[in-house]
């Protein structure tokens, strides 16, 4: 499972851009919404596929394809402060197993079950990418902003999550906050293993750069009411290019393409922590 763990830099930017409201579309990752029970959740399964380049290797290049399962949980509702006030929150939990498929379940190594339980005010679950700071002012956030948090990798104890923000991308799935989100067509009947899913699709892409790396994600998310936390199916790539510092941009290559395909498989009832927490 060592190809697991090339994944892109987990670097978390704060604040990268500051505007004026408008009503471009963005998406707050896999959060659209937040479902009006507790005790539910969506189960999703599909690929995970790394396509690594070697241009000096007499092998050539090298694709790995594994089996991917997130489980995304409402685990609990209490009443804690946020931002200098005390309102609603919910603990909310995502379970990912990567691995290779085995008598129809996932057959996960060392490392490759990852648990996060994180406790999110209600009211950051806003279908944006953009936080208000002052009237007609507003900043761009890559992440989550949460109370409190646990993670948990394999047989490791669970720790703390610090600083508190939950990143979505890489670690749970390949999805990114983009502020630039638009409809990508007419509405569509998916048919995904819970049934016949309403869903509408939609489009959005990011790219960072420094001068020797450059990372392009793009994705196609369906979103459908019908889901506890508002999406049914995505298809989202990472490209990352590299070249010599001193390189010109159009030097760039490929070296490493990380496609991940998932749709919802089952929706849950009763579901509860898979965590124990202080």
């Amino acid at each position: 499972m060592t190809a697991l763990l090339r994944f892109p830099s987990l670097a978390i930017a704060a604040v990268v851009a500051l505007s004026i409201f408008s009503a471009t579309a963005s998406a707050q990752g896999l959060l659209v919404k937040l479902p009006a029970e507790d005790g539910v959740g969506v189960r999703y399964e599909g690929t995970y596929k790394q396509l690594v380049k070697r241009p000096n290797s007499v092998q050539g290049d090298s694709t790995i394809e594994w089996r991917r399962q997130l489980k995304i949980s409402s685990v609990g509702k209490e009443e804690a402060e946020f931002q200098g006030k005390t309102q609603p929150c919910r603990w909310l939990e995502f379970k990912v197993q990567t691995g290779h498929a085995k008598e129809g379940d996932i057959d996960a190594g060392p490392g490759s079950v990852r648990i996060y339980k994180v406790l999110v005010a209600e009211s950051v679950i806003r279908d944006t990418v953009n936080e208000p700071i002052a009237e007609g002012r507003e900043i761009y956030t890559s992440f989550l902003p949460i109370v409190k948090g646990f993670r948990k990798f394999g047989d490791e104890t669970a720790q703390p999550i610090d600083p508190p923000v939950l990143s979505i991308f890489p670690a749970i799935a390949q999805i990114q906050f983009y502020r630039n989100l638009a409809a990508g067509g007419e509405p569509a009947d998916l048919q995904l293993p819970i049934g016949n899913t309403p869903a509408n699709l939609f489009k959005g892409s990011l790219t960072t750069e420094s001068p020797t790396r450059r990372s392009t994600n793009s994705a196609e998310i369906y979103r459908s009411e019908n889901i506890p936390f508002g999406i049914a199916k995505w298809t989202a790539k990472t490209t990352t290019e590299e070249k010599p510092g001193t390189a010109p941009r159009s030097e760039f290559t490929v070296t490493n393409e990380i496609v991940e395909e998932m749709s919802a498989f089952e929706l849950l009832s009763g579901a509860e922590s898979e965590l124990i927490t202080p």
